[in-house]
């Protein structure tokens, strides 16, 4: 199990460095992420808290409750768990 850990890590290490490096050299892609960038933290957010997101749905869909929405584990969280696994 440590070994895929580990593997993970790297892997997502390396998607980091790629995402940042094009970030830094490509100006139309730098643009694109520092402007969608609140947008993005906002769905991450509501990726991770239910109440969140029940509370963004409900401008939709009002009689929505907390009881009616199933939380799916997310990539970012799976990862987090699977790094997480590594250290201990």
């Amino acid at each position: 199990m440590a070994i895929r850990a580990m593997l993970a890590a790297i892997i997502l290490m390396y998607v980091c460095v790629c995402v940042c490096v094009c970030v830094c050299v490509c100006s139309g892609l730098r643009k694109l992420v520092f402007g969608n960038f609140s947008y993005a933290m906002g769905e991450f957010y509501r990726g991770i808290y239910k109440t969140a997101q029940v509370k963004q749905l409900q401008k939709f869909v009002p009689s929505l409750k907390s009881s009616d929405v199933m939380k799916l584990v997310s990539f970012n969280l799976f990862a987090f768990c699977l790094l997480n696994s590594a250290y201990n």
